[in-house]
């Protein structure tokens, strides 16, 4: 993972693009790609909670 993110960083700076940028970027798809799963799963979770409980 570091490799890749490395060898992104040296092809964004010989092409003329914005480090920090591309950092940026990829750090708010990292939040929002957590926050989707967080969401889907803490959903799932509850539902299955939610499923057991009730059958009672």
């Amino acid at each position: 993972m570091a490799a890749t993110m490395g060898a992104g960083m040296l092809i964004c700076k010989f092409l003329g693009f914005s480090i920090t940028g591309n950092l940026e970027n990829l750090m708010c798809a990292g939040i929002y790609g957590g926050l989707i799963v967080g969401l889907v799963g803490g959903s799932l979770y509850l539902y299955g909670l939610y499923k057991h409980h009730s059958m009672e």
